[in-house]
């Protein structure tokens, strides 16, 4: 009688017994409200405990018991909403769950990851303690590099999602563990691991390296299916070889169609010279010109003109002027529009549509398509979810 419309609740329990899992592993979604085992523990447990302990049977701590359900807990959802350590903010946590329900359960949505958009590069160790609202302002796409925390355990990432949430619950995120062979600190056997949570957690995207997943075609399949939302940046980086030599001739354009599965397709390469930037952003505007968002990007001192003309055909990387580089010749978005007016490229026009909910509104896919037809691509028409 309640098909629609509404949220099950569960208590932790459920997952004890083999009809329940049987009957949660059939349904979609299923999201996992991850509070810290501590903050559980605290509440039940502790001096002052403001609940009701469950009786699990003697010398049975709640520790043990989160210890033998855990597993259970992750195989029997298809997401996690992770809370914060500590974070007690019954009313904030709720409004944060509704938005992150709604994101699951609404369509993919390109418009961060479009024409004239940067995201901007997390690299730091931990954002625990950190004034992360501060280090996001003015941007609406972060990226996450997990490879570069402190720790890339199931854990650890958990929470620096959560503590980033918190702080900026309008922030778009999205998560990257670059592999080692790449250019990051992410052994390949971990890929795989952190790219499934990555899109467990609600991430508004998710870097996939094609190359070390490109043997494991049904990792990409589950996501599709269990996280419909998560736009896929497919993604391949060669940056210990000179471009010309790593994508000689027509192969530069061939590895941008081998990202053809993916929402975004990025190719990043090591330039000698500006004209590897000037070939590098013919083939990404290629791509883009045929509706699909493009970063095509080249690493080094000589590479930093492909991150300016990368700004008219997609997602551009930027880092924060306070904190270390994501890859050679990284610049700030301010660094990018300065050099762009000083060489007079086409600034963009923006067109938004205001209101609420705006979600499956047509409007960004039929004006951009028309500016694109037409030519126009300092053009860009984005939705705006507001009330």
């Amino acid at each position: 009688s309640h098909r629609t419309g509404y949220v099950l609740a569960c208590g932790g329990g459920v997952v004890e017994t083999a009809g329940c899992r049987t009957m949660l592993e059939r349904h979609w979604p299923v999201i996992h409200v991850n509070k810290p085992i501590d903050d559980i523990v605290a509440i039940l447990d502790g001096d002052g405990a403001t609940a009701a302990r469950p009786a699990y049977g003697q010398g049975v701590s709640t520790k043990e018991v989160w210890e033998r359900r855990r597993l259970h807990y992750e195989l029997c959802s298809t997401h996690e909403f992770p809370i914060a350590k500590g974070d007690s903010g019954f009313t904030s946590i709720t409004k944060d769950f509704v938005a992150f329900a709604r994101k699951i359960l609404g369509p993919r949505d390109l418009t961060v990851f479009d024409r004239y958009s940067a995201f901007l590069c997390l690299t730091a160790g931990t954002y625990v303690g950190q004034d992360v609202q501060a280090l996001v302002k003015d941007h609406d796409l972060a990226e996450l590099r997990v490879d570069l925390l402190n720790s890339m355990t199931n854990d650890a990432v958990r929470a620096e999602v959560a503590t980033i949430r918190r702080a900026a619950p309008e922030l778009r995120l999205l998560l990257t563990a670059r592999t080692e062979g790449e250019g990051g600190k992410c052994p390949a056997a971990e890929h795989e691991r952190l790219v499934v949570l990555a899109a467990r957690l609600g991430s508004d995207g998710v870097d996939v390296e094609a190359r070390t997943l490109q043997r494991k075609p049904k990792v990409l399949q589950k996501i599709r299916e269990s996280q419909p939302h998560a736009v896929l940046v497919g993604s391949i980086h060669v940056m210990s070889t000179p471009l010309d030599e790593a994508f000689p001739g027509a192969e530069l354009d061939a590895a941008f169609d081998s990202l053809a599965g993916y929402d975004v397709a990025k190719v990043v390469g090591l330039a000698q010279t500006e004209s590897c930037c000037l070939r590098m952003h013919a083939a990404a505007r290629r791509v883009c010109e045929t509706g699909k968002p493009a970063c095509g990007v080249c690493v080094g001192g000589a590479g930093t003109l492909s991150r300016v003309l990368n700004l008219s055909v997609g997602p551009t990387p930027v880092r924060h002027p306070g904190m270390a580089e994501a890859a050679p010749g990284q610049l700030t978005l301010a660094d990018i529009q300065a050099q762009r007016q000083a060489l007079r490229l086409d600034q963009p026009q923006h067109y938004v549509l205001f209101g609420s909910p705006i979600t499956r509104s047509p409007s960004p896919t039929l004006h951009n398509t028309a500016f694109m037809l037409r030519g126009r691509m300092n053009k860009l028409y984005r939705r705006h979810e507001c009330t």
